[in-house]
């Protein structure tokens, strides 16, 4: 498979919280470990898709976080109904 369509699969896997190879951490190092490459390849051969990623890692709060913010959003919301009660 063309090592360019793994990086870009590492990458949407990483960005939707699916990783199959690390702990998901939105890091360089757990992309290179997506997508089977030493991260130095990564960056040698292909800064396109690193700071691609970067972009988007940057862009995106991790599933896990995003759940999170919203029972907290929640939890202020009704707190807030309570206190105009």
């Amino acid at each position: 498979m063309d090592k360019r369509v793994l990086i870009q699969k590492a990458i949407a896997n990483l960005i939707s919280g699916n990783p199959t190879c690390s702990d998901g951490k939105l890091t360089v190092s757990n992309l290179a470990k997506e997508a089977g490459l030493h991260r130095q390849r990564l960056y040698d051969e292909f800064p396109d898709l690193v700071e691609h990623f970067r972009t988007q890692a940057g862009s995106f709060a991790p599933v896990g976080v995003q759940k999170q913010l919203q029972l907290a959003e929640s939890a202020i919301e009704q707190l807030g109904k309570r206190n105009d009660e």
